[in-house]
């Protein structure tokens, strides 16, 4: 059972990992969109 747990886990781990890699990406994309909208207005 304990071998069957890990991989689990790890795999829960690496999910996680992504995910908050993702959420960072989204943020540099909305800030880079803001400035070149705001690049424009100027």
């Amino acid at each position: 059972m304990i071998a069957t747990e890990q991989p689990n886990r790890s795999l829960g781990n690496k999910t996680q990992i992504r995910r908050v890699e993702a959420v960072p990406a989204q943020m540099v994309i909305q800030t880079v969109a803001l400035m070149a909208e705001q690049t424009s207005y100027l």
